[in-house]
């Protein structure tokens, strides 16, 4: 399925008003037909084309009045948008809010879903022109992702979706790079879309999601611990630690541990190579990650 759209000049895609009602079952207007479950008010429009296609893409959108956020446009959900907005709706600080999960809507039928998450402030974290190599940064960056991490966890939901691209940082001359917000829902929203055919261009071009989700295994605590160990391993070499082409090329070489590079045999590398390892129960737990990156952050500064 292909549809022609233009994200350039005044002509921006514009998505239906949203209503006050945030569920169907709370609807006080019944007689008004709801896209999506969210609390906002207003038109989204989609102005700024990040990556991939319409079919699976990200964008930049903004609000009435001028807010920004994250926009993700795929195939229709194979879920329904309830459904799916219940398990993606993470309550927890630190994971920026989402706010729309429903039909995309413009002057013409699109047939694609669209998805609205809150976006941080700073950049994406693959963006930075120097990287993240300094060892104290990347631990110190880590261990405040695992904090959140531990959060959700507590409630026994896991985000099983962590990239570079999702990590939103910003920096300031006395505090360095710092966290502002996690936007961790892409790849999940992707997995719950009609499958792309090969010609469809994706949005990313890598994968950090751990072997044990994409083989279809009940996963845990541990997934996460994978993905932050895989970004971050990408923050200290500069690309993804598989090897594989393509975005379905590197979920392929993570189920078959095929890596790009090892990591050098100091106290964070053999950390990361310990939350790489394809056997889950092999891995640290998300507070032991957290506590040895601590340290390590503490002991470089």
């Amino acid at each position: 399925m292909s549809v022609s759209l233009s994200f350039t000049g005044t002509d921006h895609l514009r998505i239906g008003v949203l209503k006050k009602a945030v569920h169907p079952d709370m609807n006080e207007h019944k007689d008004i037909p709801m896209i999506g479950y969210t609390d906002a008010k207003g038109v989204y429009e989609l102005r700024e084309f990040l990556c991939g296609s319409p079919s699976f893409g990200l964008f930049a959108a903004w609000d009435d009045t001028g807010n920004r956020y994250l926009a993700t446009t795929t195939l229709r959900q194979t879920e329904s948008h309830a459904d799916l907005y219940r398990k993606l709706m993470f309550d927890v600080e630190g994971i920026v809010p989402l706010l729309y999960i429903g039909q995309l809507h413009s002057d013409q039928p699109t047939g694609f879903d669209l998805m609205i998450e809150q976006m941080p402030m700073g950049m994406p974290s693959h963006q930075r022109d120097k990287g993240i190599a300094e060892v104290a940064t990347v631990a110190h960056l880590g261990a405040a992702i695992a904090v959140i991490l531990e959060r959700l966890h507590a409630q026994q939901r896991y985000l099983l979706s962590l990239r570079p691209q999702s990590i939103y940082l910003t920096t300031d001359r006395k505090s360095g790079i710092q966290l502002t917000g996690l936007v961790p829902r892409s790849d999940r929203f992707y997995f719950s879309a009609e499958k792309a055919d090969a010609t469809t261009t994706l949005a990313f071009d890598d994968t950090y999601v751990a072997p044990e989700v994409w083989l279809g295994l009940e996963p845990d605590n541990a997934a996460d611990v994978f993905s932050l160990c895989a970004v971050m391993a990408f923050w200290l070499r500069g690309r993804s630690p598989f090897n594989g082409n393509g975005y379905m090329g590197h979920a392929k070489a993570i189920m078959g541990n095929k890596r790009a590079y090892l990591l050098p045999a100091d106290e964070l590398g053999l950390l990361l190579e310990s939350g790489l390892d394809s056997e889950a129960s092999n891995r640290p737990n998300i507070t032991e990650l957290r506590n040895s990156l601590q340290t390590i952050a503490d002991n470089a500064y």
